[in-house]
């Protein structure tokens, strides 16, 4: 030990209390090294990782063993407010950013028009069904739809059938004979008043007196004359026999004295097709529902039968004309 004018102690001191260093100089700390207290509370020296710090808007010079400044972040995020596109490293995208050939950028955020997608590119799940637009529903299935203007017409035009039947006996030859103007059961339904006509197509017309124009039957509301379906009978021989309606409008038939003219809408011979026997003595049908003749309200129809010869025949019929449904 060496006295110099000062204590110097080759030991080791331990205080107490709080060590207070006092006129100590100002320097440098070493490059690399600090000095503090380790876990026993021993005042040693430490050495420190130090990081350069970079000041540049453009971060020229990053790395991984730099630090940025606060400005220097600030001006390098403010200046990124788009994408760069570019065939460099040095851009945000690298590569080749051209647009294959065929194909465009579209900005989604405005109108485009007739602009469409290639269906490979898009699942379409937006079932669309086919319309049919047919007042008779005629197409209807389960995978398409109707017009309303179908619907309604469809709806309002909906019928309900209605049916009438008429009895008589005739024995009038080759002619149209229709009910005996004093009435079908006062006269025993005979089918006594002879037309004059044996023609059969239809339209064909027989004079009516007023006398024998209410021995029909009268259309209580407009409708559509469908037709009939009969059965018919020879009595006394193997000889066919046919049956048919006549028409006339109301408004023509109405107040007047003079014979008005009624036409033949409906018209069919007796046949036994489908039947166990072939004998016109037996019980025969005829039947015509293939018509479809407007008709009104006050309208005039009145039954006939056409025989080959003066045998009697009885026929029962049944006229069918449907009506709107209320």
């Amino acid at each position: 030990m060496k006295w110099i004018g000062q204590h110097i102690y080759d030991l080791i001191s331990r205080f107490r209390s709080d060590v207070y260093l006092e006129d100590v100089s100002s320097g440098t700390i070493a490059s690399g090294s600090n000095l503090g207290l380790d876990s026993n509370n021993k005042i040693v020296k430490a050495t420190i990782t130090r990081h350069t710090l970079i000041d540049s808007d453009t971060m020229t010079g990053a790395s991984s063993s730099n630090v940025a400044s606060a400005e220097s972040i600030k001006a390098y995020v403010d200046g990124k407010t788009h994408l760069e596109l570019g065939t460099s490293s040095s851009t945000a995208l690298a590569g080749d950013t051209s647009i294959p050939s065929g194909n465009a950028v579209i900005d989604w955020t405005a109108d485009q028009g007739g602009t469409n997608l290639h269906t490979g590119n898009y699942t379409d799940t937006n079932t669309q069904l086919a319309l049919i637009d047919s007042d008779v529903m005629t197409g209807a299935s389960s995978t398409n739809v109707a017009s309303a203007e179908s619907i309604k017409a469809y709806v309002d035009t909906r019928y309900t059938y209605t049916y009438t039947s008429f009895f008589g006996v005739s024995d009038i030859a080759t002619n149209w004979a229709i009910p005996h103007l004093n009435g079908w059961i006062a006269y025993g339904n005979q089918w006594s008043t002879n037309t004059s006509v044996s023609a059969t197509a239809i339209g064909t017309t027989i004079s009516v007196g007023r006398d024998k124009a209410v021995t029909g039957f009268t259309i209580p509301f407009d409708g559509i004359l469908v037709g009939f379906y009969a059965s018919i009978r020879n009595n006394d021989a193997n000889n066919q026999a046919a049956v048919g309606l006549f028409h006339q409008t109301g408004s023509t038939a109405w107040g007047t004295t003079a014979t008005t003219n009624f036409a033949l809408r409906a018209y069919s011979t007796g046949v036994y097709t489908g039947g166990s026997g072939t004998n016109y003595k037996g019980v025969c049908k005829a039947i015509d529902l293939s018509q479809s003749l407007a008709v009104s309200a006050g309208d005039l129809i009145i039954p006939a039968v056409l025989e080959a010869t003066a045998n009697k025949v009885y026929c029962n019929i049944t006229m069918v004309i449907k009506t709107l449904i209320p």
